[in-house]
Parts: structure tokens; sequence; C-alpha cells
């Protein structure tokens, strides 16, 4: 059973992983210039398009993946089903896939920080450990982008 500081804990650090995460994204987007348009990716951009290609194949209204790069068109096949439905979902709101894509980010982070937070009161007995497991859960892994970031700036600035 959740106490009531627990709850405020959670949900406090909660929106702040998750402002944290979206911010770098809302910055790219605001900052991208009339020059530019942001591509809705930060690392690997490779990926993410094939993301996106893949949920515009779902918004076309198909739920069997095609190869898209490639001169011979084959069949198709059920792999990918998540990106396809994401497409699908888009079509059916007429919404943007990027904004899907970062919409379902975001969701699926806040599944993951009920999960961890569920976790840890099942397997720590006291509380002040378990809150620490979960700050350290949410904010001590896949951050290294940050830390090389200050690097690099640290040798460009001195």
């Amino acid at each position: 059973m959740l106490r009531k500081a627990d709850t405020l804990f959670v949900i406090s650090i909660g929106l702040f992983f998750i402002g944290l995460i979206t911010a770098p994204y809302l910055w790219a987007y605001h900052t991208a210039g009339s020059e530019y348009e942001f591509g809705g990716f930060l690392l690997n951009p490779i990926d993410g398009n094939s993301y996106l290609a893949k949920m515009y194949q779902g918004w076309q209204g198909s739920w069997w993946f095609h190869l898209p790069y490639t001169s011979q068109v084959g069949e198709g096949v059920p792999l990918f089903l998540y990106y396809l439905a994401l497409g699908q979902f888009t079509r059916l709101i007429d919404g943007s896939l990027q904004i899907t894509f970062h919409a379902a980010r975001i969701v699926g982070s806040v599944l993951l920080l009920i999960a961890i937070w569920n976790f840890y009161g099942r397997v720590l007995p006291k509380r002040r450990i378990k809150w620490l497991a979960f700050a350290l859960a949410l904010f001590g892994s896949g951050f290294g982008w940050l830390h090389l970031s200050l690097v690099y700036l640290r040798r460009i600035f001195g």
C-alpha cells in the first residue's frame, strides 16, 4: 500500500524525469529555425526514421510489414506490429507520426516508472532504500549522452 508521501514522491520525481527526457526534443524542435526541419530524433536518426517508415506503412492501412528500401516488392510479414499499430492509430486520429511516436515514448516511460516503483516496493524492505533505488534507476542510466556532451564541451571551450 502506497503512503501519501510515497505517491507524491513518485509523481514528483516521475514528472521531473519525463520533463528531463522530453526537454531536449522540444528544444531541438523549437531551435531548428525556418531553414531546417527537426526530424524528431536526437540519437540514431537512422533507426528513428525506420520506425517512422514502419508507422507510415500502418498509417497507409497495412498490418503487414514490407521492406521500404528495396527494389523487390515482397509479400510482407507480420513484424513490427507495435509500429504498424501506432501508424494505424495516427491515421484514425488524423495526427502526426512524429507526435504519436513521442507520445508513445512518453506513455512507455510512465509505464516503466510505475513498473520500477512496484518492483522495488515488493523486493526492498525499507522505504528509504526503495526511494534511493528508484531514483538511481531513473537517473543512473541512460544519461551517458549528457556526460559525453559535457566532456566534449569542456574539450572545445577549455
